[in-house]
């Protein structure tokens, strides 16, 4: 997407909000593979969106290679203990 495009050269957004957007997994995705570069973002809110187990795992793996996002606001998606699990393995390292 053209966020996601965007997101790659940004040198000073520090927090996106994302709420209620109806981002999916295959959104959440394009997202994920920005965040493993990208390190100026701290704060990433995706609640209320679509985004399920799948989307939750893509974001996991991208958490591992991301040092600078501080607060990831999930709330209000379909994430199941699948996703949660993938998550917090990552966070529990990061």
């Amino acid at each position: 997407t053209k966020l996601a495009e965007a997101l790659k050269y940004n040198s000073s957004l520090r927090l996106l909000s994302l709420r209620g957007n109806f981002i999916n997994d295959e959104g959440v995705t394009e997202l994920a593979n920005v965040l493993r570069s990208n390190s100026m973002l701290t704060k990433l809110d995706v609640t209320n969106n679509l985004i399920g187990p799948g989307g939750a795992t893509k974001l996991a793996e991208a958490l591992k290679y991301n040092s600078s996002l501080r607060l990831l606001s999930l709330r209000g998606n379909f994430i199941n203990d699948e996703g949660v699990t993938e998550l917090a393995n990552v966070l529990r390292s990061n």
